[in-house]
């Protein structure tokens, strides 16, 4: 596919099939650079205000399909293309997804809170299907970077990722429960917050968050906080959530309730959950994770955590407390998802644990 190496605007054709969703298809301002990596400086990270805020009245519905695209394995920025997307778009109130077929797209926007992706995609019962998402990616290579991402209805998620060797840097996801949701090989989240309630994180993948920021809040002192919840149904797939230099917070009015936040959860027989390194919120008071007698099967364990969350006295039996670092290195993102060897140029990463 030959593309211009710069062309602002010129995706402007939106798919008009009704038998498939709308895909990614862009048509507001968008420029198409191939072969650049990013090179801003990192964008300060907006502060915590609400769960939701409403896009701005003025933004109008823009259909949002991406095109661009090639074949190649892994992420290879020679052949990676980069929409840069600059205005806030509302997305109309479907699922909005970069499929298949759509290969190593990087979406990159102008900073947290200035580049705004926001839509209602949501299920009215949602029973034993997937929760929809502002936008659900399937393309493997997928990258975003510096953008708000939001989903304003109850039974959406901001984004609902599939895709293999898949980047987040500096992005900020919302949504009112739930805000992302995973399943697959090979994502790293990376200087992203997220901000949510309940099973803020779902689903099942091996999936690596390294200095993101969670941001909980609950609507009543009782309300159980759970920040992440696996949902692996066989033991043939290997799920594991990692958090390294991560921070957990509780926020706003019920920010003090006791036994009622835990950093994990269990949807199926298989969950594997590491968190090394973090800073959790006094709530967490050493509970860490909500059930209270999981199978065997499942995998929980933490290493060298901080701050008042981080307490041992309450530690549950069934959590593995790491206390070698050579052990706790089986986890590292060097070790565990090889991340040397595909993250793409100008994104950060720790390959290893602070010493």
């Amino acid at each position: 596919m030959d593309l211009p190496s710069t062309s602002a605007a010129s995706l402007h054709s939106v798919s008009t099939d009704t038998n498939n969703p709308p895909c990614l298809d862009i048509e507001v301002d968008v420029e198409i650079r191939p072969n650049q990596s990013p090179t801003r400086s990192p964008v300060p990270l907006t502060s915590f205000s609400s769960p939701i805020q409403s896009p701005p009245p003025s933004i109008q519905e823009t259909p949002f399909l991406l095109r661009a695209s090639r074949e190649n394995e892994g992420f290879d920025i020679e052949s990676s293309f980069s929409a840069h997307v600059s205005p806030p778009i509302n997305l109309p109130p479907s699922e909005n997804s970069v499929g298949h077929e759509k290969i190593n797209i990087v979406l990159m926007g102008e900073g947290i809170g200035r580049t705004i992706i926001s839509s209602s995609a949501s299920i009215i019962e949602p029973v034993n299907t997937w929760p929809l998402a502002t936008l659900s990616i399937r393309g493997k290579g997928f990258m975003a970077q510096d953008l708000t991402i939001i989903n304003t209805a109850n039974n959406g998620v901001a984004i609902d990722n599939w895709a293999y060797r898949s980047v987040f840097f500096r992005c900020k996801l919302e949504g009112p429960n739930a805000t992302l949701h995973v399943q697959g090989e090979k994502q790293f989240y990376r200087s992203s917050h997220f901000y949510g309630k309940i099973n803020m994180v779902s689903g099942y993948a091996q999936a690596f968050f390294q200095k993101c920021e969670f941001f909980g809040q609950k609507s009543y002192s009782k309300e159980k906080l759970v920040f992440s919840s696996q949902s692996p149904p066989l033991s043939t797939f290997k799920s594991v959530f990692i958090f390294h230099f991560c921070a957990f917070h509780v926020v706003g009015k019920y920010s003090n309730g006791s036994e009622t936040t835990f950093l994990g959860g269990l949807f199926g027989d298989y969950a594997s959950t590491i968190v090394m390194q973090s800073d959790l919120d006094a709530s967490i008071a050493g509970y860490y994770f909500l059930d209270t007698s999981p199978p065997n099967t499942t995998y929980y364990a933490i290493f060298s955590n901080i701050k008042h969350g981080a307490t041992m006295k309450n530690v549950p039996s069934f959590i593995h407390t790491i206390s070698d670092a050579e052990v706790a290195s089986e986890y590292s993102l060097r070790v565990f998802l090889s991340g040397d060897n595909w993250i793409p140029p100008g994104v950060d990463y720790d390959l290893d644990l602070a010493k």
